[in-house]
């Protein structure tokens, strides 16, 4: 599963990755390299929890280069309009094999696709000398932005899932199961809601062995209130 993350990327970094568009006409965001800007007060987060706002990319409709994407910031834990005002399950991830046909993830995965970019994510696996399950800090390692396949309702306070896959071969290593990534080139195509679902259910696979790295963190990021960058520094006495 995909159950904590991290979020430290500039506007610029996200504009020249997926071409995107920023709501409210502030396309001036994208010239920011700081990584402290944003567009709906969410700074940059090393311990990103369930029932958090975080930024996604979404289709916006078309501009005279074809389909565009937009920057929105649902809540993590998919609550669908008709489960709003009702105790329930809010499911922070759905799983590819089933979100095209489960009940409560059906009709977004129809219709509203979205993209979930990530600086890295945590997974447990081990014991850490303290006894606790030992924590690792998961990226891509060519250190770009890891581009996570979700779902979000359409409600007026959207929330979202991240969708994961079998584990490859790598992080079978960690966990059974891992964020199903997209390259760049697949993000439109993704958040098209226009693209078949075939299509669409064909980019949700493992990333191929090679893509990823990983290293031991502090037990630390167990608790969500701890949220500082020494979350993410390898323990080298461990290496």
């Amino acid at each position: 599963m995909c159950g904590r993350f991290t979020r430290k990327y500039s506007w610029k970094q996200l504009h020249h990755l997926m071409s995107l568009c920023f709501p409210g006409g502030i396309d001036e965001l994208a010239d920011d390299t700081s990584g402290d800007t944003d567009a709906g007060g969410l700074p940059p987060s090393y311990n990103a929890a369930p029932s958090q706002a975080s930024y996604a990319a979404r289709a916006s409709g078309a501009n005279d280069a074809g389909l565009a994407a937009e920057i929105f910031s649902p809540t993590w834990g998919f609550s669908p309009a008709w489960m709003r005002g009702k105790d329930g399950p809010k499911p922070i991830n759905a799983r590819a094999e089933t979100v095209a046909s489960g009940g409560m993830f059906r009709s977004a995965f129809a219709s509203t696709r979205c993209v979930v970019p990530i600086s890295a994510f945590y997974e447990w696996s081990g014991r850490a000398e303290d006894g606790k399950k030992q924590p690792w800090l998961i990226a891509r390692a060519d250190a770009e932005i890891m581009l996570t396949a979700a779902i979000w309702t359409h409600a007026d306070d959207p929330s979202f899932a991240i969708i994961t896959t079998p584990a490859n071969a790598f992080m079978a290593e960690l966990h059974d199961r891992m964020p199903a990534i997209l390259e760049p080139e697949s993000v439109l195509a993704w958040c098209d809601p226009d693209t078949p679902p075939e299509q669409a259910q064909s980019l949700l696979r493992p990333a191929p062995d090679g893509v990823l790295n990983a290293h031991k963190v502090s037990t630390r990021v167990n608790s969500v209130r701890n949220n500082d960058p020494t979350l993410t520094e390898p323990l080298q006495e461990l290496f």
